[in-house]
């Protein structure tokens, strides 16, 4: 399978579940008056997610992709839910051509950005939360840019050497 349609089916996941996750997550913080907790089931909750719908499904035997996002919270120093000993060796990145971001409201061309996560956005800010529709890049200074989902191409590249694998 390519890296396109496990990222599409990954963002599918996410849309449909995501109500049924925020109601676990309010509950928590006004039940239990426990953020600290709600964040960490958040973050940990797409963080497995990721690793079982994506990376299973484009990583080899012994590659595993950065976090998605802030990743999981469980195991201390480890981002990592499933195999938390393991460090990632491949991430995905996102390529731009020609396409707006949001924030600067300034066509990119011909970029390769690093990958954070998948937000909404109103038209001022974004946010965790469906429709998971625009993707969260950041450039090589650091810099977060926020492009519409279907205008991206995903590419799974190894961290040490950057080589690129197809996204179709």
């Amino acid at each position: 399978m390519k890296v396109n349609a496990v990222i599409k089916q990954f963002v599918s996941f996410i849309n449909v579940s995501n109500d049924g996750i925020k109601q676990l997550y309010s509950n928590i913080e006004n039940e239990k008056r426990n953020i600290d907790l709600a964040d960490i089931l958040e973050n940990g909750y797409y963080q497995f997610i990721w690793e079982i719908i994506v990376e299973s499904q484009i990583c080899s035997k012994g590659d595993y992709l950065e976090p998605y996002g802030d990743g999981a919270d469980f195991y201390g120093e480890s981002s990592r839910v499933v195999y938390p000993e393991k460090f990632a060796n491949k991430k995905i990145i996102v390529s731009v051509v020609n396409k707006v971001d949001y924030f600067s409201k300034i066509s990119k061309f011909n970029q390769n950005l690093d990958f954070i996560k998948f937000v909404s956005f109103n038209g001022k800010e974004y946010s965790v939360t469906k429709p998971f529709d625009f993707v969260l890049c950041e450039n090589q200074l650091g810099k977060q840019l926020l492009f519409r989902f279907e205008d991206v191409d995903f590419w799974i590249i190894n961290i040490r050497e950057s080589t690129v694998n197809d996204p179709s």
